[in-house]
């Protein structure tokens, strides 16, 4: 165990769980700080960890901003109602052609 390598508190803010979470924006990152560990098994203890947040200028991060989360959903909420339209208009093309051989 001892020859893993560390895990970083640190992640991009596009790995955030939520809005809700604080992204640290002006402030320096030191990745060298001390990773709390099991004082009972010294092993780092990854659920326990509270993770930071840093706002990421690289591509991943301006990929993830360039994503406009309202159009996605418009576009979601438009196709799954005409989906829905289509598969009754179908179910009742099927019961008519069942109803033809009575």
């Amino acid at each position: 165990m001892k020859e893993m390598p560390r895990f970083s508190r640190y992640r991009p803010h596009f790995m955030a769980p939520g809005p809700h979470v604080e992204i640290m924006e002006d402030k320096p990152i030191s990745f060298d700080e001390a990773v709390p560990t099991n004082q009972n098994t010294g092993d780092v203890d990854e659920d326990s960890t509270e993770y930071r947040y840093y706002y990421s200028d690289k591509l991943l991060g301006k990929l993830f901003d360039a994503i406009d989360e309202q159009e996605i959903f418009q576009y979601m909420q438009h196709n799954s109602s005409e989906h829905a339209l289509h598969r009754t208009d179908r179910g009742w093309d099927r019961d008519r052609s069942l109803l033809k051989g009575v």
